[in-house]
């Protein structure tokens, strides 16, 4: 489950357009999936696409969380990508290299 740590930490945090919602909520049901829990792969993608339309906010587990005073649903720009970056490099010791490194990469796909 080495996508579950992104998704929850990071992708919620840097955010970005809905479409770039769209794809991170798949990826998430795709990283479960492989493991064999296709069912509970697709719970866990209908409570996080569901979660959008609860009433009950919680805003450190909201997507785009990272930026305070942006629109939700805000395209990143390859400037707030490297802010990302720098951050993501210099804290969270105990993630692993490679799973900072595989965030960074989806995140930097976007602009492409």
């Amino acid at each position: 489950m080495e996508t579950l740590l992104p998704y929850s930490r990071y992708v919620l945090l840097g955010g970005g357009s809905k479409d770039d919602r769209d794809v991170a909520d798949l990826d998430l049901k795709s990283c479960i999936a492989k493991t064999g829990a296709i069912q509970i792969a697709e719970l866990m993608y209908l409570g996080v696409r569901a979660g959008s339309y609860s009433p009950i906010k919680y805003p450190d587990k909201m997507w785009n969380n990272g930026w305070k005073g942006r629109p939700v649903f805000q395209t990143l720009t390859s400037k707030d990508i490297d802010q990302i970056e720098v951050e993501i490099l210099n804290d969270y010791d105990f993630i692993s290299p490679n799973i900072k490194q595989y965030f960074i990469d989806q995140l930097r796909s976007r602009l492409e």
